[in-house]
């Protein structure tokens, strides 16, 4: 007895998933290899960051008359605000120790103190502190420390000018005592400026920058899912043309068999997925990071393991994305290698440009505004704002129309490689 045309569709996609079962062990093995690199590259990723964090002081190098008084209480003052304790060193020299090391890049910059500056300070004169930078330096430091520069030079112009003002009115109203409260008034106005806990803050635009944990860890299971392309690419080929076309004059048209294939590779990824989401609900309560990264609040263990495992699950809908933009890179190669290949370049192109791995305000505003119509850009977003607790129905209809702009490519593709056939 001969199927109908709809029983043809389940019996395409029962033996597409029957393919892709046969094929599972593999699949999973492959999954875990790449789980493992992802390990490694965030381990040391961790590292380097740490060691990063340890050397990203700042060294400034301080040229001065060693008799000057109060440089001393200055530096130390300095050093020791909340602000500057951790990004700041400052650190005497000669002048020609200073040269040489900021020659070596030692030293980000030079301060190069006049005689009697901070009696000058003191008693509102004007004398100029110069600071040098190395030739081409152009570093985030420098720029740190010419925006301080400029604050502070700023903020002592302005006191001068209070000071000044001061002079004026005491001269009006014959007022004795006048260069003993200017001094005074300098002092103190240099020991509040010094004592103070802090002199800026900074501050962290998620949306913009790669320094949370939870972008990581949804790049890391975007990339997961993506990987697995790599995982089988003899069961992702398309058939022969000559089977093709037998299938679509028996019933079983290009829009059936496109779906067929789609549902049968999301049910065999999405099956995956399900292995990786229980292990980290279970993992969840003793894992440090997990419970950060999905911004999960909860005290108890069952607790944490149910959220974690919701929005985990939540996550699915990107495999509609995935599982189209994989199969629409193996219909348009000739070869597994070449699939393989554009698969990876094409990926890490996109993720690229949609601040997977660079901050997006760090590159050229035509690439911002690229980025949010990209599809990794589109799952980046729908992933984030769930595993933030901030989901946006807006993320859902931009994932859905993407999965429906894969999938239209797909039935236009096969049917013009049909009609170029014949």
């Amino acid at each position: 007895m001969t199927p109908s045309r709809h029983a043809r569709f389940w019996l395409y996609l029962r033996l597409e998933h029957k393919k892709y079962r046969s094929a599972l062990p593999r699949i999973l093995g492959g999954f875990f290899v790449i789980l493992l690199l992802l390990t490694g590259c965030i381990l040391l990723y961790q590292q380097y960051a740490s060691q990063q964090q340890q050397k990203e002081v700042i060294h400034i190098g301080i040229v001065a008359d060693p008799e000057e008084p109060y440089l001393d209480w200055m530096i130390k003052t300095v050093e020791n605000m909340e602000g500057l304790k951790k990004s700041c060193q400052f650190t005497s020299l000669s002048a020609a120790e200073g040269n040489r090391g900021l020659e070596s890049g030692a030293y980000t910059a030079l301060f190069l103190i006049p005689h009697d500056y901070i009696h000058s300070l003191i008693v509102g004169k004007e004398a100029i502190l110069r600071i040098q930078f190395g030739q081409g330096q152009s570093t985030i430091e420098s720029y740190l420390i010419r925006d301080l520069a400029d604050a502070a030079s700023q903020i002592m112009l302005d006191t001068q000018a209070g000071i000044y003002a001061m002079d004026d009115y005491y001269q009006e109203k014959h007022i004795p005592h006048r260069s003993k409260d200017e001094r005074s008034l300098n002092l103190r106005y240099l020991q509040k400026i010094l004592n103070r806990k802090q002199i800026f803050t900074l501050e962290e635009v998620s949306g913009n920058t790669v320094n949370d944990p939870t972008h990581y860890f949804a790049v890391g299971i975007l990339w997961s899912l993506i990987a697995l392309g790599f995982t089988c690419p003899e069961v992702l080929r398309p058939e022969p043309r000559s089977l093709q076309d037998k299938l679509y004059l028996s019933g079983l048209w290009d829009w059936k068999r496109m779906l067929a294939k789609e549902c049968a590779l999301m049910l065999t990824f999405g099956s995956v997925y399900l292995i990786l989401t229980c292990l980290l609900v279970i993992g969840t309560p003793w894992i440090p990071f997990l419970p950060d990264a999905l911004h999960i609040t909860a005290s108890t263990t069952c607790s944490k393991a149910f959220y974690a495992g919701m929005k985990l699950l939540a996550l699915l809908p990107v495999l509609w994305v995935i599982c189209g933009w994989i199969l629409w890179i193996y219909e348009i190669t000739k070869d597994n290698i070449s699939s393989i290949l554009l698969l990876f370049v094409s990926s890490v192109l996109c993720s690229f440009l949609s601040g997977y791995f660079y901050p997006l305000s760090y590159l050229p505003s035509v690439i911002q505004h690229l980025a949010p119509i990209l599809p990794t850009g589109v799952m980046l977003n729908y992933s984030y704002h769930i595993l933030s607790g901030i989901w946006h129905l807006s993320d859902l209809l931009a994932l859905c129309g993407y999965g429906i702009l894969l999938y239209g490519s797909l039935l236009v593709l096969a049917r013009y490689q049909r009609s170029a056939t014949h």
